[in-house]
């Protein structure tokens, strides 16, 4: 229907495939990076691609007139947890030497997107509301809420002109808004907007049970995202059948890929009982597999087969490794030195011993003991083990070793009522503390901002036996300074605490404790909420009623009460 749309998808394509070829040759990785975008946003619409290569060509002509302001560093690893236009946004700024000929190919490319621009809608959005019309139809509800997703912000504006010129109420969500507008966008969405246009980074913990309609009006590479995406509307609470729909350009390389991954895929899940990608892959591995077979299916089309084998048989491998995780059944009758190693290795021996240490050292400080007596004493030390003299403030005295159960000293840890006491009476972070400034050494891949650790109590209650029990789940939260919460980078800087002694550098002025605790209780809302509604889902099979939390097992009515508390704020900065 529009054929210069697909001329310029092709032309695009060439160019990428130039330069992504020369740059890594030349390893140019700013250029590399560049080109992986470039073919996603040309996917996307007319409008985003056009954007993208005005933007190319100031920085090209910039660029030439000032060559000795190139960019020389490398992104950090934050900047693959990123969503596809703050990544976009950082390479178009970059001042690279250009590649031969570049302005002038920029140049035809930017002709001939205008020229698409002028000569009508994309047919992706034409295809949009069709599709809306259509479903409007077949649900038989003329306000249907449809929740539609786009990886760039140009396709999010000209998606809300386009819709709303057509008389369809819009509201936009991205992650250059703060959390108090995001929060006032999904309230809108929840009372009179009938569409949603929203980014990855837009949609982080969004809840929208209301609505059961995702459209994908373009597709990350990384099928996790996918899911995620879905996810919004999936879960507990929704009374409806989930409607997802992808929009991939006819013809075009990312639809062979798709078309072929998904069927393989398809089978993997039904022969090992799985849902989707991420019960079997963690986000970052998939966000470089991905993107590398998208890539290579992009620089040689007729090795795809091969490639999506390649992916194929490392999903299905960890598919293999999950199910025998998860099957007591399958564990070998003989002892597996792998498993072992694994569970000797494990941190959390070493996590317990840092938090007993402290916590009766900081006591003894505080109860200004003699500086004879000590909190704790090393006694001895063998195999890189310590044993501890341990001095509670109540008199009593215990002497063991945390880190090897083998040790012929008491082995200590959560199975001491004193030690488990610890972490069952954490107290929460209140607005009189001040927040620390912690600097992570050796941990340049971070961006600064500020980290909270949350506690969430799920009590539960059976309602004819008057029996309380109380689960506690922890979560971190980052959010950089830009205002954008980051899970991938909150999870890492939990793991370097746990591992090191961080360093403190200071104090935030105590007058902004009050309001970060405010920003962050607002996101922890969304996102304990995942949490306790995760929890649920694990109680799904037994579960009645997912909206109140009510549960029947054994006949027996209970009731869930979710509680949440904040356990510590630190400012971040990486070292």
């Amino acid at each position: 229907e529009n054929p210069l749309q697909y001329r310029l998808y092709q032309a695009v394509t060439e160019y990428v495939r130039k330069g992504y070829n020369r740059a890594v040759s030349e390893r140019r990785h700013y250029i590399a990076l560049l080109m992986t975008l470039i073919q996603r946003v040309v996917t996307s619409s007319t409008q985003a691609i056009l954007s993208s290569l005005q933007r190319r060509l100031e920085v090209l002509n910039a660029a030439s007139n000032e060559p000795e302001a190139r960019t020389k560093q490398s992104p950090g690893e934050e900047w693959f947890e990123q969503d596809a236009q703050v990544q976009l946004d950082h390479v178009l700024q970059w001042r690279e030497e250009m590649l031969l000929n570049e302005i002038q190919e920029v140049e035809k490319l930017i002709a001939l997107a205008e020229q698409c621009v002028r000569y009508g809608p994309d047919v992706k959005a034409k295809a949009l509301v069709q599709w809306i019309y259509r479903l409007m139809k077949e649900e038989n509800d003329p306000d249907l809420k449809i929740l539609v997703f786009t990886e760039f912000l140009p396709t999010q504006a000209m998606l809300k002109d386009f819709l709303q010129s057509r008389g369809f109420s819009v509201v936009c969500l991205n992650g250059q808004m703060s959390i108090e507008q995001r929060q006032q966008a999904q309230q809108m969405f929840a009372d009179s907007a009938q569409i949603m246009i929203s980014t990855d980074a837009g949609g982080e913990g969004l809840n929208l049970q209301f609505c059961h309609v995702v459209i994908n009006y373009d597709i990350p590479w990384n099928p996790m995202k996918l899911e995620q995406r879905i996810g919004r509307v999936d879960r507990i609470g929704q009374t409806h059948d989930v409607i997802a729909l992808n929009f991939v350009l006819e013809n075009s390389i990312e639809h062979r890929v798709l078309e072929v991954l998904e069927e393989k895929l398809a089978i993997i899940f039904q022969e090992f009982g799985i849902n989707k990608t991420g019960d079997v892959l963690d986000s970052s591995q998939a966000e470089r597999m991905f993107n590398t077979l998208f890539l290579e299916s992009l620089l040689n089309p007729d090795q795809l087969d091969s490639k999506i084998e390649n992916i194929i048989k490392v999903i299905r491998e960890e598919a293999e490794e999950r199910k025998k995780s998860l099957s007591i059944l399958s564990q070998p009758s003989k002892p597996d030195p792998k498993l072992a190693e694994r569970y000797r290795t494990h941190p959390l021996p070493f996590w317990i011993e840092r938090m007993t240490l402290a916590w009766l050292a900081s006591r003894h400080r505080m109860q200004a003991k003699s500086p004879q007596t000590s909190a704790v004493r090393p006694v001895r030390k063998y195999q890189n083990h310590v044993i501890w003299e341990l001095n509670w403030p109540d008199g009593q005295k215990i002497t063991g070793c945390f880190t090897d159960p083998n040790s012929p000293y008491p082995h200590l840890g959560l199975h001491q009522p004193e030690i488990r006491r610890l972490v069952e009476r954490i107290p929460e972070f209140i607005e009189q503390f001040p927040i620390p400034i912690v600097k992570l050494h050796d941990s340049e891949a971070i961006t600064s901002g500020f980290w909270s650790l949350w506690e969430l109590s799920v009590h539960s209650r059976k309602m004819k036996e008057s029996v309380n029990e109380t689960k506690k789940i922890y979560f971190p939260i980052f959010i950089s300074d830009e205002e954008q919460i980051f899970p991938q980078t909150a999870q890492y800087i939990w793991e370097r605490l746990l591992s090191i002694k961080p360093e403190v550098q200071g104090y935030v002025a105590i007058s902004k404790t009050p309001s970060m605790i405010e920003k962050f209780r607002s996101a922890a809302k969304t996102i304990g909420k995942e949490q306790f509604e995760a929890f649920l889902h694990y109680q799904k099979p037994r579960l009645t009623n997912g909206q109140t939390g009510y549960l029947y097992q054994d006949s027996i009515e209970c009731t869930f009460i979710p509680e949440m508390k904040v356990i510590m704020i630190l400012r971040v900065e990486p070292g």
